[in-house]
């Protein structure tokens, strides 16, 4: 973790893969079909339609999970909270959050973006991690073993709940969409530096 050990310039080659988080909490809940973490998204649900939030907001405060220990005993906001996930704590504000985690990204060589991720694979994986594309893994990547059953993504979600989520998770969602920008503008850029190598190549064939 950044706590005990953040990037090494030079040292090591550092990459990380970021989700919506919404998106992202939406699919560990539901993918956890049968045991507690899924039943109590369920209940949460059922309950926001019958007009209560109580078991919405009781469920994004929940910390522990005795039965989900192969992800740490944390509820899915819980894991994959990117200001977590990056140095900083449930104390801090929304504000030191966000900072936190921005400046420790920002060390990373790659940050790759989900949604954006196979068009990343041949410009940066393969060409400066030589980390070949496998009918097993990166085709695959996101889709999970776990079982999908209701409330596949946000457009299925009761209308209010999506703001809710936003609202609970509105540090990570900051961190993500600055991260997003940043990575749309980095691989623009590389674009416009591959043009203009490719032009002086041609220029001095010419020549």
């Amino acid at each position: 973790t950044f706590r005990k050990c953040g990037p090494v310039p030079g040292k090591f080659v550092y990459a990380t893969l970021l989700r919506d988080p919404v998106d992202q909490l939406i699919s560990w809940a539901v993918r956890f079909e049968g045991i507690k973490v899924n039943r109590a998204w369920q209940k949460a649900i059922h309950s926001y339609k019958n007009g209560s939030e109580k078991e919405l907001r009781m469920f994004l405060r929940k910390k522990r999970d005795p039965e989900v220990k192969k992800h740490g005993g944390y509820f899915p906001h819980r894991v994959h909270s990117i200001t977590n996930t990056f140095g900083a704590t449930e104390s801090n504000s929304d504000a030191i959050r966000y900072d936190i985690a921005i400046r420790n990204l920002l060390k990373f060589n790659f940050v790759w973006v989900f949604e954006n991720f196979n068009e990343e694979v041949g410009s940066t994986v393969e060409k400066y991690l030589n980390w070949k594309e496998g009918e097993s893994y990166i085709k695959h990547l996101g889709r999970g073993g776990g079982q999908y059953v209701k409330y596949k993504g946000k457009d299925s979600l009761p209308k209010g709940v999506v703001d809710i989520l936003e609202r609970h998770m509105s540090a990570d969602i900051a961190v993500y969409r600055r991260m997003a920008n940043f990575n749309n503008e980095r691989a623009e850029l590389r674009k416009l530096c591959e043009l203009a190598k490719k032009h002086k190549t041609l220029e001095a064939i010419t020549l």
